[in-house]
């Protein structure tokens, strides 16, 4: 799943115009891979994270200061990246969640002034 993934997302972000050139950059070394927590971010199952993917950022305000944390958006059911899958499809859904969806999230979250996520996780407990 996080190979696949990874061709998916080097599709996604245009680097390559399919997944046997996507490949092909691997193999030559011309993408380099990083670990999600090195940018303070959680990915799902295969934990795959690029750079144009919309992602929640989630603050987390003591009396210490900020803590600023980021996870990308879940794709919903079936054919997804976050289990590997790379085809066309699925990097369709990608760029609507990056321009539509982001948009539209990004405004309901603002309109609201952000969401407490305690409550939330304690009521799906």
């Amino acid at each position: 799943p996080v190979q696949g993934a990874i061709l998916g997302a080097i599709v996604f972000e245009k680097w390559a115009k399919d997944i046997e050139e996507a490949q092909s950059m691997i193999e030559s070394g011309e993408v380099i891979f990083e670990p999600c927590h090195h940018y303070d971010a959680v990915g799902p199952m295969a934990g795959i994270i690029s750079r144009s993917m919309p992602v929640w950022v989630v603050e987390n305000q003591t009396e210490e200061g900020t803590q600023r944390v980021f996870c990308n958006f879940n794709e919903g059911l079936g054919k997804v990246l976050r289990f590997g899958a790379n085809s066309p499809e699925v990097i369709e859904r990608l760029e609507w969640m990056g321009t539509e969806l982001a948009q539209a999230m990004q405004t309901a979250v603002r309109e609201i002034n952000g969401l407490e996520l305690k409550p939330i996780i304690a009521q799906a407990l």
